[in-house]
Protein backbone atom coordinates (compact mmCIF):
# COMPACT_ATOMS: atom_id res chain seq x y z
CA UNK A 1 0.00 0.00 0.00
CA UNK A 2 1.35 3.68 -0.76
CA UNK A 3 1.82 6.07 1.80
CA UNK A 4 -0.86 8.15 0.13
CA UNK A 5 -3.28 5.18 0.89
CA UNK A 6 -2.53 4.58 4.18
CA UNK A 7 -2.68 8.22 4.82
CA UNK A 8 -6.55 8.20 3.39
CA UNK A 9 -7.21 4.44 5.48
CA UNK A 10 -5.90 6.01 8.55
CA UNK A 11 -8.25 8.96 7.83
CA UNK A 12 -11.31 7.24 7.88
CA UNK A 13 -10.35 5.90 11.39
CA UNK A 14 -9.72 9.33 12.14
CA UNK A 15 -13.42 10.63 12.53
CA UNK A 16 -13.55 9.35 16.09
CA UNK A 17 -11.37 12.26 17.61
CA UNK A 18 -12.26 14.60 14.97
CA UNK A 19 -15.98 14.12 15.88
CA UNK A 20 -14.86 13.98 19.88
CA UNK A 21 -12.90 17.75 19.44
CA UNK A 22 -15.60 19.27 17.69
CA UNK A 23 -18.33 18.09 20.37
CA UNK A 24 -15.21 19.56 23.10
CA UNK A 25 -15.16 23.07 21.10
CA UNK A 26 -19.12 23.29 20.35
CA UNK A 27 -20.27 22.42 23.86
CA UNK A 28 -18.05 26.17 25.05
CA UNK A 29 -20.34 28.41 22.08
CA UNK A 30 -23.23 29.95 23.14
CA UNK A 31 -24.78 28.45 19.46
CA UNK A 32 -25.18 24.86 21.74
CA UNK A 33 -28.77 23.96 21.99
CA UNK A 34 -30.71 20.93 23.66
CA UNK A 35 -30.67 19.22 20.18
CA UNK A 36 -27.00 19.53 20.28
CA UNK A 37 -27.06 17.98 23.87
CA UNK A 38 -29.04 15.26 22.73
CA UNK A 39 -27.25 14.38 20.06
CA UNK A 40 -23.74 14.47 22.03
CA UNK A 41 -25.36 11.84 24.86
CA UNK A 42 -26.22 9.84 21.95
CA UNK A 43 -22.84 9.90 20.54
CA UNK A 44 -21.23 9.33 23.68
CA UNK A 45 -23.82 6.12 24.22
CA UNK A 46 -22.76 4.54 20.81
CA UNK A 47 -19.84 3.12 21.90
CA UNK A 48 -16.76 3.35 24.82
CA UNK A 49 -14.42 4.23 22.42
CA UNK A 50 -16.51 7.83 21.93
CA UNK A 51 -16.58 8.18 25.97
CA UNK A 52 -12.79 7.92 25.78
CA UNK A 53 -12.04 10.03 23.22
CA UNK A 54 -14.14 13.01 24.52
CA UNK A 55 -12.07 12.44 27.89
CA UNK A 56 -8.99 12.61 26.40
CA UNK A 57 -9.71 15.83 24.31
CA UNK A 58 -11.66 17.63 26.72
CA UNK A 59 -9.11 17.18 29.60
CA UNK A 60 -6.62 18.77 27.32
CA UNK A 61 -8.80 21.47 26.47
CA UNK A 62 -8.88 22.89 29.38
CA UNK A 63 -5.08 23.50 29.25
CA UNK A 64 -4.56 25.06 25.47
CA UNK A 65 -3.77 28.22 26.32
CA UNK A 66 -0.50 27.21 28.30
CA UNK A 67 0.68 26.04 24.26
CA UNK A 68 -0.52 28.66 22.48
CA UNK A 69 2.40 29.87 21.59
CA UNK A 70 3.87 26.74 20.11
CA UNK A 71 2.33 27.08 16.78
CA UNK A 72 0.30 29.35 14.63
CA UNK A 73 -2.67 28.06 12.52
CA UNK A 74 -3.80 28.94 8.93
CA UNK A 75 -7.35 27.74 9.62
CA UNK A 76 -8.62 29.92 6.58
CA UNK A 77 -12.30 31.48 7.11
CA UNK A 78 -15.00 32.74 4.75
CA UNK A 79 -16.67 35.41 5.06
CA UNK A 80 -19.57 34.12 6.75
CA UNK A 81 -17.60 31.64 9.11
CA UNK A 82 -17.52 32.43 12.80
CA UNK A 83 -15.13 34.89 14.88
CA UNK A 84 -11.41 34.45 15.12
CA UNK A 85 -11.79 33.97 18.72
CA UNK A 86 -12.74 30.79 18.49
CA UNK A 87 -9.94 29.64 16.43
CA UNK A 88 -10.81 25.74 17.71
CA UNK A 89 -8.85 23.96 14.93
CA UNK A 90 -5.83 25.29 17.14
CA UNK A 91 -7.32 24.60 20.25
CA UNK A 92 -8.24 21.00 19.42
CA UNK A 93 -4.53 20.69 17.89
CA UNK A 94 -3.22 22.10 21.56
CA UNK A 95 -5.88 19.33 23.33
CA UNK A 96 -4.79 16.18 21.47
CA UNK A 97 -1.00 17.19 21.96
CA UNK A 98 -1.77 17.67 25.97
CA UNK A 99 -3.46 14.55 25.73
CA UNK A 100 0.38 12.29 24.53
CA UNK A 101 1.84 11.86 27.26
CA UNK A 102 5.81 11.79 26.22
CA UNK A 103 7.47 14.33 25.05
CA UNK A 104 8.60 12.61 21.98
CA UNK A 105 5.02 11.74 21.25
CA UNK A 106 3.91 15.29 21.46
CA UNK A 107 6.42 16.13 19.11
CA UNK A 108 5.72 13.84 16.07
CA UNK A 109 2.35 15.07 16.90
CA UNK A 110 3.34 18.45 15.67
CA UNK A 111 5.01 17.58 12.84
CA UNK A 112 2.50 15.78 11.03
CA UNK A 113 -0.50 17.25 8.92
CA UNK A 114 -3.68 19.23 9.85
CA UNK A 115 -6.18 19.15 8.74
CA UNK A 116 -8.60 22.59 8.63
CA UNK A 117 -11.87 22.27 9.86
CA UNK A 118 -15.39 23.52 9.09
CA UNK A 119 -19.02 23.08 10.36
CA UNK A 120 -22.26 24.58 9.65
CA UNK A 121 -25.19 24.54 12.11
CA UNK A 122 -28.91 23.03 11.27
CA UNK A 123 -30.41 25.40 8.54
CA UNK A 124 -26.61 26.71 7.56
CA UNK A 125 -24.87 27.26 4.29
CA UNK A 126 -20.95 27.65 3.59
CA UNK A 127 -18.74 28.31 0.52
CA UNK A 128 -15.38 27.49 1.09
CA UNK A 129 -13.09 28.64 -1.46
CA UNK A 130 -9.77 26.80 -1.27
CA UNK A 131 -6.13 27.77 -2.18
CA UNK A 132 -6.26 26.25 -5.39
CA UNK A 133 -9.54 27.74 -7.06
CA UNK A 134 -11.50 24.80 -6.11
CA UNK A 135 -14.47 25.22 -3.98
CA UNK A 136 -16.59 23.80 -1.56
CA UNK A 137 -19.86 24.32 -0.52
CA UNK A 138 -21.41 22.88 2.74
CA UNK A 139 -25.26 22.23 3.05
CA UNK A 140 -27.01 21.75 6.79
CA UNK A 141 -25.43 20.18 9.28
CA UNK A 142 -21.94 19.29 7.94
CA UNK A 143 -18.67 19.16 9.30
CA UNK A 144 -15.96 18.50 6.78
CA UNK A 145 -11.55 18.64 7.29
CA UNK A 146 -9.37 19.82 4.77
CA UNK A 147 -6.05 18.96 3.98
CA UNK A 148 -3.88 20.95 1.40
CA UNK A 149 -0.14 20.25 0.69
CA UNK A 150 2.07 20.37 -1.79
CA UNK A 151 1.43 17.00 -3.57
CA UNK A 152 -1.75 16.86 -2.58
CA UNK A 153 -5.83 17.82 -1.72
CA UNK A 154 -7.79 15.59 0.89
CA UNK A 155 -11.11 16.43 2.12
CA UNK A 156 -12.58 14.49 5.42
CA UNK A 157 -16.54 14.88 5.33
CA UNK A 158 -17.38 13.85 9.06
CA UNK A 159 -20.78 13.97 8.29
CA UNK A 160 -23.69 15.82 6.28
CA UNK A 161 -23.46 16.76 2.22
CA UNK A 162 -21.16 19.10 0.47
CA UNK A 163 -20.74 20.25 -3.51
CA UNK A 164 -17.46 19.97 -4.95
CA UNK A 165 -16.00 22.10 -7.37
CA UNK A 166 -12.57 20.72 -8.49
CA UNK A 167 -9.93 22.66 -9.92
CA UNK A 168 -8.53 19.02 -11.99
CA UNK A 169 -4.73 18.82 -11.54
CA UNK A 170 -3.04 15.96 -12.38
CA UNK A 171 -0.02 16.15 -10.04
CA UNK A 172 -2.36 17.10 -6.78
CA UNK A 173 -5.44 14.46 -6.42
CA UNK A 174 -8.47 15.94 -4.97
CA UNK A 175 -9.68 12.89 -2.81
CA UNK A 176 -12.69 13.02 -0.52
CA UNK A 177 -13.05 10.12 1.91
CA UNK A 178 -16.88 9.61 3.04
CA UNK A 179 -18.11 6.89 5.26
CA UNK A 180 -16.35 3.63 4.03
CA UNK A 181 -15.77 5.28 0.37
CA UNK A 182 -13.49 7.52 -1.05
CA UNK A 183 -13.77 9.93 -3.97
CA UNK A 184 -10.87 10.90 -6.50
CA UNK A 185 -11.90 13.60 -8.78
CA UNK A 186 -10.68 13.50 -12.25
CA UNK A 187 -11.71 16.91 -13.35
CA UNK A 188 -15.44 17.30 -11.77
CA UNK A 189 -18.52 18.73 -10.35
CA UNK A 190 -19.55 16.24 -7.75
CA UNK A 191 -22.30 16.43 -4.81
CA UNK A 192 -21.18 13.95 -1.70
CA UNK A 193 -23.84 13.41 1.30
CA UNK A 194 -22.61 10.59 4.51
CA UNK A 195 -25.32 10.25 7.08
CA UNK A 196 -25.05 7.21 9.01
CA UNK A 197 -23.70 4.48 7.05
CA UNK A 198 -25.13 5.91 4.04
CA UNK A 199 -22.78 7.27 1.50
CA UNK A 200 -24.55 9.39 -1.76
CA UNK A 201 -22.30 10.76 -4.76
CA UNK A 202 -23.93 12.75 -7.15
CA UNK A 203 -22.00 13.38 -10.42
CA UNK A 204 -22.68 16.52 -12.06
CA UNK A 205 -19.61 16.94 -15.07
CA UNK A 206 -16.99 15.18 -15.39
CA UNK A 207 -16.14 12.44 -13.94
CA UNK A 208 -15.17 11.11 -10.83
CA UNK A 209 -13.71 7.22 -9.41
CA UNK A 210 -15.28 6.07 -6.31
CA UNK A 211 -13.59 3.48 -4.26
CA UNK A 212 -15.25 1.42 -1.61
CA UNK A 213 -13.80 -0.52 1.45
CA UNK A 214 -14.79 -3.95 0.72
CA UNK A 215 -11.41 -6.02 0.98
CA UNK A 216 -10.04 -4.69 -1.41
CA UNK A 217 -11.64 -1.69 -2.15
CA UNK A 218 -13.73 -1.79 -5.24
CA UNK A 219 -13.60 0.65 -7.49
CA UNK A 220 -16.21 2.12 -9.66
CA UNK A 221 -16.02 5.09 -12.57
CA UNK A 222 -18.80 7.64 -12.57
CA UNK A 223 -19.79 10.10 -15.63
CA UNK A 224 -22.62 13.35 -15.88
CA UNK A 225 -25.46 12.05 -14.31
CA UNK A 226 -24.96 8.59 -12.25
CA UNK A 227 -25.72 8.67 -8.76
CA UNK A 228 -24.40 6.13 -6.84
CA UNK A 229 -25.87 5.10 -3.23
CA UNK A 230 -23.85 2.94 -0.97
CA UNK A 231 -24.67 1.59 2.00
CA UNK A 232 -24.63 -1.93 4.81
CA UNK A 233 -22.95 -3.68 1.63
CA UNK A 234 -24.83 -2.64 -0.75
CA UNK A 235 -24.16 -0.39 -4.40
CA UNK A 236 -26.43 0.85 -6.61
CA UNK A 237 -25.54 3.22 -9.67
CA UNK A 238 -28.08 4.64 -11.46
CA UNK A 239 -28.04 7.28 -14.49
CA UNK A 240 -30.66 10.39 -15.09
CA UNK A 241 -31.03 13.51 -16.78
CA UNK A 242 -28.66 16.06 -14.88
CA UNK A 243 -31.35 18.45 -14.88
CA UNK A 244 -32.98 16.10 -11.87
CA UNK A 245 -29.25 16.49 -10.42
CA UNK A 246 -29.68 20.14 -10.36
CA UNK A 247 -33.02 20.11 -8.88
CA UNK A 248 -31.80 18.01 -5.94
CA UNK A 249 -29.06 20.48 -5.12
CA UNK A 250 -31.69 23.33 -4.92
CA UNK A 251 -30.08 23.42 -1.60
CA UNK A 252 -27.44 25.52 -2.74
CA UNK A 253 -30.04 28.50 -3.42
CA UNK A 254 -32.22 27.77 -0.21
CA UNK A 255 -34.78 25.47 -1.49
CA UNK A 256 -35.77 22.03 -1.56
CA UNK A 257 -37.38 20.79 -4.84
CA UNK A 258 -39.81 17.51 -5.03
CA UNK A 259 -41.66 15.50 -7.59
CA UNK A 260 -44.38 13.11 -6.53
CA UNK A 261 -42.75 12.90 -3.23
CA UNK A 262 -44.67 12.21 0.20
CA UNK A 263 -45.55 14.69 2.57
CA UNK A 264 -43.37 12.18 4.92
CA UNK A 265 -40.55 12.04 2.53
CA UNK A 266 -40.86 16.25 2.59
CA UNK A 267 -40.83 16.44 6.24
CA UNK A 268 -38.18 14.62 6.75
CA UNK A 269 -36.17 16.69 3.95
CA UNK A 270 -37.15 19.78 6.09
CA UNK A 271 -36.55 18.79 9.16
CA UNK A 272 -32.65 18.55 7.69
CA UNK A 273 -32.65 22.34 7.88
CA UNK A 274 -34.92 23.55 10.65
CA UNK A 275 -34.15 22.85 14.55
CA UNK A 276 -38.01 23.01 14.99
CA UNK A 277 -39.02 19.72 13.52
CA UNK A 278 -41.70 18.66 11.38
CA UNK A 279 -44.54 15.76 12.67
CA UNK A 280 -46.78 14.18 10.73
CA UNK A 281 -49.47 12.73 12.43
CA UNK A 282 -51.83 11.35 9.77
CA UNK A 283 -51.47 8.33 8.34
CA UNK A 284 -53.48 8.80 5.16
CA UNK A 285 -52.06 12.15 4.69
CA UNK A 286 -48.57 11.10 5.27
CA UNK A 287 -48.76 9.27 2.25
CA UNK A 288 -50.13 11.62 -0.15
CA UNK A 289 -47.81 13.39 -2.81
CA UNK A 290 -46.26 16.88 -3.46
CA UNK A 291 -44.82 18.54 -6.20
CA UNK A 292 -42.70 22.20 -6.60
CA UNK A 293 -40.06 23.64 -4.66
CA UNK A 294 -40.14 25.07 -0.82
CA UNK A 295 -37.39 27.55 0.95
CA UNK A 296 -35.38 25.05 2.89
CA UNK A 297 -36.63 27.15 6.22
CA UNK A 298 -39.62 28.53 5.87
CA UNK A 299 -41.89 26.29 7.96
CA UNK A 300 -44.62 28.64 7.59
CA UNK A 301 -44.83 28.12 3.67
CA UNK A 302 -44.43 24.40 4.38
CA UNK A 303 -47.76 24.77 7.07
CA UNK A 304 -49.59 26.75 4.34
CA UNK A 305 -49.01 23.90 1.91
CA UNK A 306 -50.12 20.89 4.23
CA UNK A 307 -53.41 23.50 4.96
CA UNK A 308 -54.10 24.71 1.33
CA UNK A 309 -53.38 20.69 -0.18
CA UNK A 310 -54.44 18.29 2.71
CA UNK A 311 -56.93 20.10 5.07
CA UNK A 312 -54.33 19.58 7.73
CA UNK A 313 -54.49 21.93 10.87
CA UNK A 314 -50.46 22.84 12.65
CA UNK A 315 -50.43 22.72 16.62
CA UNK A 316 -46.68 23.51 17.75
CA UNK A 317 -45.42 21.43 20.82
CA UNK A 318 -42.25 22.21 22.28
CA UNK A 319 -39.86 21.89 19.14
CA UNK A 320 -42.08 20.68 17.19
CA UNK A 321 -44.65 21.44 14.58
CA UNK A 322 -47.72 18.39 14.85
CA UNK A 323 -49.70 18.34 11.56
CA UNK A 324 -53.34 16.24 11.84
CA UNK A 325 -56.66 17.01 10.54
Amino acid sequence: MSSADEDLSAAIERPIDMQAAGFVERRDSASWSDADEERFKAWLDETPAHRVAFMRLNAGWKRTERLAALRTTDFKRSATTAPPSSRWPLKIAMACGLAIASTAALTAYFSTPHYDTYATTVGGHETLSLHDGSKIELNTDTIVHILQTQSRRLVLLERGEAYFQVHHDEARPFVVVAGAGRIVDLGTKFAVQSEQGHLGVSLIEGRVKVELKDTPWKETTLSSGDVLVASAGSVSVKRGPVADLSNALAWRKGMLVFHSTTLLDAAREFNRYNETKIVIDDPRAAHETINGALPANDLGEFERMAGNLFGLKAKKRANEIVFSR
